[in-house]
């Protein structure tokens, strides 16, 4: 009886090991180390932003200036360098610039305007993340976003094994995003392959036995 207990636990186990293995190989894409066109209280990025090896791609990538001088603006600063989508309702994507899948884990999402001063009272409205999974099909997770001026990191447990992930924000507030924790899809190493072989083995002489 123990023998198969243990035969049945071998692939989970083996597969446990695999998702500690990706998430300790994450990389944190922050944005900080990025130059664009100085735009007086923003910088443009244009449309596409490659980073950590990622591409991120909307219709106009901005971000606000930690030092501009206006200061409608310069509160809206979130103490690092968060992007944003300079056009209303158009959607961002990410993806792995070599193609290859990537999971996702967690992103930090603020207001974009955070200052609390009309015409951008601090209120909420709902983004929809949408992933592509390798396999087939989506994975979906919306975010309520909060009612103050501070970035607050949404997780994720299922954007797993995708080929792209698009968010999109309808009305206001608008929101700018920063801190992108991600990793590439995870390539079982011979040693695994052969675990899962094994507890796979071993489910099928069970069965059969049954």
């Amino acid at each position: 009886m123990m023998r198969n207990v243990a035969a049945r636990s071998i692939p989970f186990l083996a597969l446990a090991a695999l998702s500690a293995s990706a998430r300790s190989a994450s990389t944190l894409i922050d944005f900080n180390t990025l130059s664009g066109t100085d735009n007086g209280y923003y910088a443009d990025y244009a449309d596409t932003v490659l980073t950590n090896g990622y591409l991120l791609q909307s219709m106009d990538l901005v971000s606000w200036k930690s030092n501009s001088s206006l200061s409608s603006t310069g509160g809206n600063y979130t103490g690092s360098t968060a992007l944003f989508s300079n056009y209303r309702d158009e959607p961002v994507v990410l993806t792995q610039a070599d193609g290859g899948a990537f999971n996702l884990y967690s992103i930090d999402i603020a207001n974009l305007f955070t200052q609390s001063v009309s015409p951008f009272s601090q209120t909420t409205s709902t983004i929809t993340f949408t992933g592509l999974l390798r396999s087939g099909g989506t994975v979906t997770q919306l975010y309520t976003t909060t009612a103050d001026d501070l970035l607050h990191t949404v997780n994720f447990s299922s954007f797993n094994d995708l080929t792209s992930v698009s968010w999109v924000q309808e009305g206001m507030p608008y929101h700018q995003f920063d801190n992108v924790t991600v990793s590439p899809t995870a390539v079982p190493e011979p040693g695994t392959i052969a675990v899962l072989g094994l507890g796979a083995l071993g489910l099928l002489r069970r069965r059969r036995r049954g």
